[in-house]
């Protein structure tokens, strides 16, 4: 799937302000990190993590990272702000 620049689309995750604000959000992203790795559709980018959009996800991936992000937010919320 090529832009009309001719270069692939990607999407990257950016959590600093996680592992700042949370508490234990170090292990938490490392988790969610596994967990996109898992999806097939993302791969490692330093410390981040990097979806290279080459074709069209399929049905389960996106119903697979929807329920990611659900959980990982449910775990943000439950962890709770570092004060």
């Amino acid at each position: 799937m090529d832009t009309v620049f001719g270069a692939r689309a990607t999407i990257y995750t950016y959590y600093p302000a996680v592992l700042r604000k949370v508490k234990d959000g170090d292990k938490l992203f490392e988790s969610f990190k596994d967990s996109l790795r898992k999806t097939g559709l993302f791969e490692a980018a330093g410390g981040e993590m990097k979806y290279v959009i080459r074709q069209k996800p399929t049905k389960q991936q996106i119903e697979q990272l929807t329920e990611l992000v659900k959980e990982f937010a449910e775990q943000v919320q439950n962890k709770g702000l570092i004060e």
